[in-house]
């Protein structure tokens, strides 16, 4: 069951696109340009911003647990 995205908190999303895969615990997000992604926890508060450079990038160490990804629920298990 995919986590409801918080209704009472506004969360911030990136200016580009990004594609976002989940491999095991790792997060794949493809995006055509650096960026700063911000990444929300289940209550919708900010866990983290990723760094993002142009072409793949791998995001790892994330704790088990659901997420919100420019606004797409994510669940690392």
């Amino acid at each position: 069951m995919q986590p409801e995205m918080p209704l009472s908190k506004k969360m911030n999303t990136s200016i580009f696109p990004v594609q976002i895969t989940t491999t095991g615990r790792m997060v794949q997000i493809q995006s055509d340009h650096n960026q700063l992604l911000p990444i929300y926890t289940r209550s919708g508060a900010l866990f983290l911003t990723a760094r993002l450079n142009k072409g793949t990038n791998w995001l790892g160490g994330l704790p088990r647990g659901h997420y919100f990804i420019n606004n797409r629920p994510i669940t690392i298990n």
